[in-house]
């Protein structure tokens, strides 16, 4: 390897690598205090026990992302390049950000509905306080979420210093926001911080990057959407709470979809993707479940899988 030229990179493409990478540093200092600086300002201002209850509801809003945009982003995030150099790059890079952003609404608002039995069966009920945490964190980070996908105009024209920038004017704007807010309101303070903060980077990161790399976003397709799920919700702040009330919030999130459906929000690509899907889902189930038969007896059962020869039994 050191024969083949390994010690002595190009060092045109090493400058360039240098140039593209160092903007990352003193962004991710920017992005641990947007992320983690109003705690320096809770413990100081509500004590420990404050900064618990919002972490609770802090750490629940931040699971949306874990289990809808993040995974999606990675996937886009190896195929933007390509997309970048075709002709509609500009509406493909709308529809996927519609695309990602209903994905994180959608898990958003069932966290949001169902965030008082959450917290009671994960923390108990001393930490009720951190549901009230929950939506405004969890719409904070649809606005982080909409500045990730945004800021990929920066990486695809290779102006990436512009993103320290940003960062460090959202940075001064969300100081300022959490040293009037939390010494006032706490916790929830904290989170309107967040929300006011987050708010401002993405709209300062979408007028940056449309400078650089335009965007055809569909701005009434995402206000839709975002505004049908907070309506929902301020709908089941009057349903209450408990196994009573769970129904009716489960119907509640179904019903995001389903508006939307009748209202025409889906395309008609969409349509058919969702329909080639669920019929595919219709032969996938009872084809997975008709390998694992099972056979019940009255003192046991056998279990007959992949994984066990057809004579194994297993006492109840």
């Amino acid at each position: 390897e050191c024969r083949r030229g390994l010690l002595r990179p190009d060092r045109a493409t090493l400058k360039s690598m240098l140039v593209f990478l160092f903007p990352f540093l003193p962004t991710g200092l920017c992005f641990f205090v947007l992320n983690s600086g109003d705690r320096f300002f809770l413990v100081r201002d509500g004590g420990p026990e404050e900064v618990g209850v919002y972490g609770i509801g802090y750490r629940l809003a931040t699971l949306v992302g874990v289990f809808s945009i993040n995974p999606l982003y990675r996937v886009w995030s190896a195929r933007l390049y390509d997309v970048a150099v075709t002709a509609d790059a500009a509406e493909v890079f709308g529809h996927m950000t519609t695309r990602l952003l209903g994905g994180y609404v959608f898990a958003g608002l069932a966290l949001c509905l169902f965030a008082p039995e959450v917290v009671s069966l994960f923390a108990g009920p001393r930490f009720a306080a951190a549901a009230l945490l929950v939506p405004p964190i969890v719409l904070a980070y649809w606005f982080q979420g909409l500045s990730t996908l945004a800021e990929a105009g920066l990486y695809v024209r290779r102006r990436t210093g512009l993103k320290f920038w940003i960062a460090l004017a959202s940075t001064a704007t969300m100081l300022s926001l959490y040293a009037s807010l939390i010494p006032a309101r706490g916790a929830l303070g904290a989170a309107l911080a967040t929300l006011l903060g987050f708010a401002f980077h993405a709209a300062l990161t979408c007028v940056v990057a449309q400078r650089v790399f335009p965007v055809r976003y569909e701005t009434g397709r995402l206000g839709a959407m975002l505004l049908l799920a907070v309506g929902l919700w301020c709908v089941s702040c009057f349903v209450g709470v408990g196994l009573i009330a769970m129904p009716l919030k489960l119907g509640l999130w179904l019903l995001w979809p389903g508006l939307l459906f009748l209202a025409g929000f889906f395309s008609t690509s969409e349509r058919q993707w969702a329909r080639t899907q669920g019929r595919a889902l219709a032969h996938a189930v009872p084809n997975a479940l008709s390998r694992f038969p099972v056979r019940f007896r009255v003192l046991g059962f056998v279990r007959r899988s992949p994984f066990s020869s057809a004579r194994s039994r297993v006492e109840p």
